[in-house]
């Protein structure tokens, strides 16, 4: 399990457990209400999660832990080149406290800085946009759904390592 000391508040979560799961869901949904206000649909399947869809699903996540509550959390899945960023949600309550970036950070101190990261999210969601471009991450394209709702795929490019 990796471990590192500066961010004590970030822990693995099982996400097959019931009441994580539940946890999960009380977060994300609310959070993603939001992201359906920025981009002007309801169309996004996390919306409609249910606790068996969080249990089912083969993403890791880590929980950022306040006063012992889950304040957000972050989801992906990897390979040997890349990490793909499923979900980064905070709770509500738990806005604008720089949680987004360490769950990010976080993750991004767990692997080799020669990892590619990849993350989807609505183009009319400025606020996550934002986080990510800080965070050094480009956008690559867009992606237009059938209900006109436009994803943009973002990418933090791997470091080159030297020989």
């Amino acid at each position: 399990m990796y471990e590192n000391k500066a961010y004590k508040e970030v822990l693995p979560y099982d996400s097959t457990s019931h009441n994580t799961a539940t946890s999960i869901l009380n977060i994300q949904i609310p959070a993603y209400e939001i992201e359906a206000k920025y981009i002007n649909s309801t169309a996004i399947p996390r919306l409609y999660d249910t606790v068996a869809d969080i249990q089912l699903c083969d993403e890791i996540f880590y929980g950022y832990f306040y006063e012992d509550t889950l304040a957000g959390f972050i989801s992906f899945k990897m390979d040997e080149e890349e990490v793909d960023i499923h979900r980064l949600v905070v709770s509500l309550d738990h806005f604008h406290k720089g949680i987004a970036t360490k769950l990010l950070l976080y993750v991004f101190d767990m692997f080799s800085p020669s990892k590619t990261y990849i993350v989807q999210t609505g183009k009319e969601n400025t606020p996550a946009l934002s986080l990510y471009k800080k965070h050094g991450f480009i956008e690559v394209k867009d992606i237009i759904l059938p209900d006109g709702v436009i994803l943009t795929s973002l990418k933090k490019i791997r470091k080159q390592q030297t020989v």
